[in-house]
């Protein structure tokens, strides 16, 4: 197994052995677990859950993330609530400078996470997901039939990424696809994160099965359409009505670029995804400082969804983005992937988006499009 580390944590490669809290932990141990988040830092939490923690890493597992805590690399953001949710953290901050990359050894170790990476996830006492059980198993099966192009992959990255040490972290995503070295995890709010969900959009393309790429379909709008759908829950009017009607038969982010070309960029393309990622700040954290022009931006368009999204949690009781992410969960695993499954087809997800073989493209569109056009007409 090849591993990468934080240049802050390159001392442990030539300590077999380090002391913290009285407590003698094995380096292996740590890197290992450092490796392990750091497949998971480009979102916003993951799970460590104890009783697969204490089964690699022996029962002094505790003291290695209080370690991890300590040394500022990860962030303790929830605690274990018994039959409710193990204990959520945060990479503190987005790593850029890693050593070079090293086989990590340990044999024991690896062998142990390849027998249960599987199995552990499944038979956790306290998985708390909203995704329908009998969908979980195949969820992860799916990930262990996908391979990657690792020879126009790897050519993607010495083009595509300029810093080496970044290169090399995505080599070493690489290597862990084809190795079947798997990531998998459930959230609290619905969400399936994977070893794909966060390999960069512009790697999946060479993602493929049995030698043939793989096809995908994903929710152009995703949280705009949502939002849309929770708005005709309600007796809204004026700009209620008109904001469905954009989210439903336009792309929202297009609309608002076309008319404030003050955020055009030198791509369409990085315009909108610079304007989506401002915009779905202003949704949901209307308070960040980098949301202020655009809080002025949704309010002179749709004043009446801007006081609306600005007073979500007063009256619903939770923030925007759980209610939203929690829609599209439903729609994306227990309707979509639901009935794929139904047929026995290949499919993966991606958060709003799903991966699937060319040979079933008739019948998978078929279901997508029926059931995002079911989800427009409802109410």
């Amino acid at each position: 197994m090849h591993v990468i580390l934080p240049i802050e944590f390159s001392f442990l490669t030539q300590n077999p052995k380090i002391v913290f809290k009285k407590k003698t932990l094995k380096s292996d141990y740590i890197i290992h677990l450092i490796n392990y988040c750091l497949n998971y830092k480009d979102d916003d939490e993951f799970s460590l859950n104890s009783t697969m923690m204490r089964h690699l890493y022996s029962k002094d597992y505790p003291v290695l993330v209080k370690y991890l805590v300590f040394k500022n690399f990860i962030r303790k953001i929830r605690n274990h609530k018994a039959g409710a949710n193990s204990r959520i953290y945060t990479v503190c901050f987005p790593f850029t400078n890693f050593t070079d990359a090293f086989q990590l050894c340990n044999h024991f170790l690896q062998d142990k996470w390849k027998k249960h990476q599987k199995r552990f996830i499944l038979s956790l006492p306290d998985l708390k997901t909203s995704i329908l059980p009998e969908l979980r198993k195949p969820l992860i099966d799916n990930l262990y039939q996908v391979d990657i192009d690792a020879v126009k992959a790897i050519k993607w990255i010495k083009s595509g990424i300029t810093q080496s040490q970044t290169r090399e972290f995505h080599f070493l995503k690489i290597e862990a696809i084809n190795s079947k070295d798997m990531h998998n995890s459930f959230d609290d709010h619905g969400r399936f994160h994977t070893s794909f969900t966060n390999l960069r959009k512009e790697l999946r393309q060479f993602l493929q099965v049995d030698g043939k790429k793989l096809l995908d379909l994903d929710i152009k709008t995703s949280q705009p359409l949502f939002l849309a759908q929770i708005l005709k829950n309600y007796n809204g009017l004026g700009t209620y009505d008109r904001f469905i009607d954009i989210t439903e038969n336009q792309d929202i982010y297009l609309f608002l670029l076309n008319k404030n070309p003050q955020y055009l960029k030198s791509t369409l393309k990085d315009s909108r995804d610079a304007i989506k990622k401002d915009i779905l700040t202003s949704l949901f954290d209307p308070q960040k400082t980098t949301a202020i022009p655009y809080n002025k931006l949704l309010n002179d368009e749709f004043p009446e969804v801007y006081t609306f999204v600005k007073h979500y949690k007063k009256y619903e009781g939770e923030f925007l983005w759980k209610t939203l992410q929690s829609l599209e969960s439903n729609f994306i695993y227990n309707i979509i992937f639901k009935k794929i499954n139904d047929l026995n087809l290949f499919c993966i997800t991606i958060h709003d988006s799903i991966m699937f073989q060319e040979k079933d493209k008739k019948v998978i569109e078929e279901i997508w499009y029926q059931e995002l056009k079911i989800l427009k007409n409802s109410l």
